[in-house]
């Protein structure tokens, strides 16, 4: 659904811009990207990572640096090492195109609006399931819902930095961005930092990120259970037509 509109509106929110465009995995940037309350931003359908890649974003963050991700699905070692659980909306992953999915008017809302002033952002178009079913408590804050007032965007501190996990990456879609008064929904989810931040990074290898390289395949970090389970239901359809 395109990320120009997102790149752009991101350009003009900080005083300084985007920094770079990144266009390798994580584990490659130490040298690459400043480690000094830095932001990196991914938007993509989904973020799978190797032990190397978790380990250098787990330093990143650590070192008091930011680190944005918005996508279908997040690799759940991730997710795991830092205590939280969420539920994804597996059709929606493994769909060829959501242009062919069922769709509705669907919306988000941001946690640090007053209730009374409560925005709902939303458009016609497939669902927004996902959604946050526990975490750290003592290091976690919501920031945003679903329609199903679940929340699906959410901070979790680890060490002197942020993990900042948004589930719902069609927000950030030109089609979003462009209906209504959305683009104040990115405006407002990014308020939360500084304007004044001197390094931004937006990521073009996450979001582009097809099949498999020398380093990583789709199937080694997919759960077999989920395999079975997704093979199973689709059989159960099949009979039940």
């Amino acid at each position: 659904m395109g990320g120009y509109v997102a790149y752009h509106y991101l350009n003009s929110l900080f005083n300084y811009g985007v920094t770079d465009v990144i266009d390798k995995p994580f584990s490659k940037l130490r040298y690459e990207i400043n480690y000094d309350k830095s932001l990196y931003v991914i938007v993509a359908k989904a973020v799978f990572m190797n032990k190397d890649d978790l380990e250098s974003m787990m330093n990143y963050v650590s070192n008091g640096n930011t680190l944005f991700i918005s996508a279908e699905y997040i690799d759940e070692k991730l997710i795991d090492t830092l205590g939280a659980k969420i539920s994804f909306d597996y059709s929606i992953f493994f769909a060829q195109s959501e242009y062919n999915m069922e769709k509705k008017d669907t919306w988000l809302s941001l946690a640090h609006e007053a209730k009374a002033n409560k925005q709902k952002y939303g458009f016609f178009f497939v669902p927004f399931n996902n959604r946050v079913i526990s975490y750290d408590t003592s290091a976690t804050q919501e920031l945003g819902y679903n329609e199903q007032r679940s929340p699906n965007f959410i901070a979790i501190d680890h060490g002197q930095g942020k993990f900042i996990f948004h589930i719902a990456p069609a927000a950030f879609s030109n089609y979003f961005l462009l209906t209504g008064n959305n683009k104040e929904y990115i405006e407002k989810t990014f308020s939360y930092f500084k304007p004044e931040t001197s390094s931004i990074y937006w990521d073009n290898y996450y979001r582009l990120r097809r099949g498999s390289d020398e380093d990583f395949s789709i199937f080694n970090f997919l759960d077999v259970s989920l395999l079975s389970n997704l093979h199973t239901s689709f059989c159960l359809e099949c009979c039940n037509r």
